[in-house]
Protein backbone atom coordinates (compact mmCIF):
# COMPACT_ATOMS: atom_id res chain seq x y z
CA UNK A 1 0.00 0.00 0.00
CA UNK A 2 0.98 3.38 -0.94
CA UNK A 3 2.65 5.53 1.98
CA UNK A 4 0.52 8.48 2.57
CA UNK A 5 2.48 11.86 3.18
CA UNK A 6 0.95 14.78 4.64
CA UNK A 7 0.76 18.15 3.04
CA UNK A 8 3.82 18.95 4.89
CA UNK A 9 6.12 16.07 3.88
CA UNK A 10 4.54 15.82 0.46
CA UNK A 11 6.41 19.12 -0.30
CA UNK A 12 9.44 17.97 1.48
CA UNK A 13 9.39 15.17 -0.77
CA UNK A 14 9.05 17.63 -3.80
CA UNK A 15 11.88 20.01 -3.04
CA UNK A 16 14.50 17.28 -2.30
CA UNK A 17 13.59 16.44 -5.77
CA UNK A 18 14.18 19.22 -7.29
CA UNK A 19 17.55 19.65 -5.61
CA UNK A 20 18.86 16.20 -6.55
CA UNK A 21 17.45 17.49 -10.17
CA UNK A 22 19.48 21.13 -9.90
CA UNK A 23 22.45 19.41 -8.00
CA UNK A 24 22.84 16.83 -11.30
CA UNK A 25 21.88 19.22 -13.88
CA UNK A 26 21.04 22.53 -13.83
CA UNK A 27 18.20 24.72 -12.86
CA UNK A 28 16.52 23.94 -16.44
CA UNK A 29 16.51 20.67 -15.95
CA UNK A 30 13.93 20.92 -13.02
CA UNK A 31 10.21 21.69 -14.96
CA UNK A 32 7.18 20.09 -13.67
CA UNK A 33 7.22 17.21 -15.38
CA UNK A 34 10.72 16.39 -14.77
CA UNK A 35 10.43 16.82 -10.85
CA UNK A 36 7.21 14.73 -10.76
CA UNK A 37 8.86 11.90 -12.35
CA UNK A 38 11.67 12.22 -9.81
CA UNK A 39 9.30 12.89 -6.42
CA UNK A 40 7.56 9.82 -7.63
CA UNK A 41 4.70 11.32 -8.50
CA UNK A 42 1.72 12.61 -11.12
CA UNK A 43 2.30 16.20 -13.07
CA UNK A 44 -1.69 16.28 -11.29
CA UNK A 45 -0.27 15.95 -7.80
CA UNK A 46 2.43 18.08 -8.21
CA UNK A 47 0.16 20.66 -9.02
CA UNK A 48 -1.81 20.24 -6.35
CA UNK A 49 0.91 21.35 -4.13
CA UNK A 50 2.59 23.92 -6.39
CA UNK A 51 0.28 25.85 -8.93
CA UNK A 52 3.02 27.16 -10.81
CA UNK A 53 6.46 26.82 -11.42
CA UNK A 54 7.66 29.79 -9.29
CA UNK A 55 5.79 28.66 -6.44
CA UNK A 56 7.62 25.30 -7.01
CA UNK A 57 11.35 27.43 -6.90
CA UNK A 58 10.05 29.45 -3.92
CA UNK A 59 9.38 26.75 -1.76
CA UNK A 60 12.39 24.96 -3.18
CA UNK A 61 14.86 28.12 -2.32
CA UNK A 62 13.22 28.45 0.83
CA UNK A 63 13.44 25.20 2.53
CA UNK A 64 17.31 25.31 0.96
CA UNK A 65 17.70 27.92 2.94
CA UNK A 66 16.09 27.17 6.20
CA UNK A 67 18.28 24.23 6.24
CA UNK A 68 21.61 26.17 5.68
CA UNK A 69 20.42 28.01 8.41
CA UNK A 70 19.71 24.94 10.93
CA UNK A 71 22.77 23.75 10.13
CA UNK A 72 24.56 26.92 10.94
CA UNK A 73 22.88 27.51 13.99
CA UNK A 74 23.51 24.21 15.21
CA UNK A 75 27.42 24.85 14.49
CA UNK A 76 26.94 28.02 16.56
CA UNK A 77 25.07 26.38 19.37
CA UNK A 78 27.76 24.06 20.29
CA UNK A 79 30.39 26.55 20.19
CA UNK A 80 32.49 27.81 23.70
CA UNK A 81 33.73 30.68 23.87
CA UNK A 82 35.73 32.65 21.43
CA UNK A 83 38.94 32.56 19.55
CA UNK A 84 40.10 32.57 16.16
CA UNK A 85 40.35 28.80 15.86
CA UNK A 86 35.91 29.51 16.50
CA UNK A 87 35.53 31.95 14.46
CA UNK A 88 37.10 30.07 11.59
CA UNK A 89 35.11 27.21 11.78
CA UNK A 90 31.82 28.99 12.14
CA UNK A 91 32.89 30.96 8.57
CA UNK A 92 33.53 27.44 6.87
CA UNK A 93 30.15 27.46 7.33
CA UNK A 94 29.43 29.36 4.15
CA UNK A 95 31.96 27.25 1.54
CA UNK A 96 31.98 23.93 0.54
CA UNK A 97 34.37 21.87 1.52
CA UNK A 98 32.59 18.59 0.97
CA UNK A 99 30.45 16.83 -1.76
CA UNK A 100 27.18 17.51 0.27
CA UNK A 101 28.26 21.39 1.39
CA UNK A 102 29.38 22.02 -2.38
CA UNK A 103 25.60 20.20 -3.74
CA UNK A 104 23.52 22.21 -1.61
CA UNK A 105 25.85 25.41 -2.73
CA UNK A 106 25.28 24.71 -6.21
CA UNK A 107 21.74 24.32 -5.98
CA UNK A 108 21.91 28.04 -4.32
CA UNK A 109 23.68 29.31 -6.36
CA UNK A 110 21.51 28.26 -9.58
CA UNK A 111 18.46 29.88 -7.47
CA UNK A 112 20.37 32.91 -6.95
CA UNK A 113 21.02 33.65 -10.54
CA UNK A 114 17.29 32.64 -11.52
CA UNK A 115 16.12 35.42 -8.97
CA UNK A 116 17.76 37.98 -11.20
CA UNK A 117 15.76 36.73 -14.19
CA UNK A 118 12.53 36.05 -11.87
CA UNK A 119 11.34 38.76 -9.91
CA UNK A 120 9.34 36.32 -7.40
CA UNK A 121 12.17 34.68 -6.79
CA UNK A 122 14.54 37.85 -5.88
CA UNK A 123 13.26 38.78 -1.91
CA UNK A 124 14.20 35.20 -0.99
CA UNK A 125 17.91 35.91 -2.78
CA UNK A 126 18.06 39.29 -0.71
CA UNK A 127 17.01 37.95 2.50
CA UNK A 128 19.91 35.36 2.79
CA UNK A 129 22.58 38.18 1.51
CA UNK A 130 21.18 40.20 3.93
CA UNK A 131 20.95 37.44 7.12
CA UNK A 132 24.71 36.40 6.05
CA UNK A 133 25.93 40.25 6.14
CA UNK A 134 24.13 41.07 9.38
CA UNK A 135 25.97 37.36 10.95
CA UNK A 136 29.20 38.16 9.80
CA UNK A 137 29.00 41.33 10.99
CA UNK A 138 28.19 40.29 14.41
CA UNK A 139 30.67 37.47 14.21
CA UNK A 140 33.53 40.65 13.90
CA UNK A 141 31.66 42.57 16.78
CA UNK A 142 32.33 39.82 19.19
CA UNK A 143 35.77 39.03 17.89
CA UNK A 144 36.57 42.82 18.46
CA UNK A 145 35.07 43.26 22.04
CA UNK A 146 37.07 39.57 23.01
CA UNK A 147 40.10 41.31 21.66
CA UNK A 148 40.51 38.44 18.96
CA UNK A 149 40.67 41.27 16.12
CA UNK A 150 41.47 45.21 16.56
CA UNK A 151 38.74 46.99 18.78
CA UNK A 152 39.10 49.71 16.19
CA UNK A 153 37.49 47.89 13.62
CA UNK A 154 34.63 49.03 11.10
CA UNK A 155 32.63 46.12 11.39
CA UNK A 156 30.40 47.01 8.82
CA UNK A 157 33.01 47.57 5.99
CA UNK A 158 34.70 44.74 7.11
CA UNK A 159 31.75 42.56 7.28
CA UNK A 160 31.56 43.40 3.59
CA UNK A 161 34.91 42.34 2.84
CA UNK A 162 34.50 39.36 4.70
CA UNK A 163 31.95 39.07 2.80
CA UNK A 164 32.97 39.38 -0.72
CA UNK A 165 35.97 36.97 0.41
CA UNK A 166 33.86 33.74 1.13
CA UNK A 167 31.16 34.10 -1.83
CA UNK A 168 34.76 34.16 -4.04
CA UNK A 169 36.20 31.30 -1.62
CA UNK A 170 32.66 28.93 -2.98
CA UNK A 171 32.82 30.14 -6.35
CA UNK A 172 36.82 28.89 -6.40
CA UNK A 173 35.56 25.60 -4.23
CA UNK A 174 32.87 24.99 -6.53
CA UNK A 175 34.84 25.64 -10.18
CA UNK A 176 38.07 24.63 -9.35
CA UNK A 177 38.09 22.54 -6.10
CA UNK A 178 40.75 20.44 -7.54
CA UNK A 179 43.07 23.35 -7.53
CA UNK A 180 41.45 25.23 -4.06
CA UNK A 181 41.64 22.71 -1.29
CA UNK A 182 39.99 22.87 2.38
CA UNK A 183 43.41 23.15 3.77
CA UNK A 184 44.01 26.64 1.38
CA UNK A 185 40.26 27.93 2.37
CA UNK A 186 41.53 27.88 5.99
CA UNK A 187 44.56 29.23 5.09
CA UNK A 188 42.98 32.61 3.17
CA UNK A 189 40.61 33.20 6.00
CA UNK A 190 43.23 32.76 8.75
CA UNK A 191 45.76 35.52 7.07
CA UNK A 192 42.76 37.53 6.43
CA UNK A 193 41.78 37.24 10.40
CA UNK A 194 45.45 37.86 11.06
CA UNK A 195 45.27 41.20 9.07
CA UNK A 196 42.41 42.31 11.63
CA UNK A 197 44.52 42.00 14.78
CA UNK A 198 46.53 45.54 14.51
CA UNK A 199 45.41 48.41 15.96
Amino acid sequence: MPKVLDHEQRQRHIVEAVWRIVAAGGLHEATVRRVADEAGISVGSLRNSFPTQTSLYECAMRSLMESVERQIDEKASGVRGSSEDVAIDLLLSFVPLDDEQAKTLSVWLAFSVEAQRDAALRPLNDEVFDKTRTYLTSLLAQLAEDGIVSRSLDVADEAARLHALLDGLTLHRLTRPDVVGPEQVVDVLRAHLACLHVD
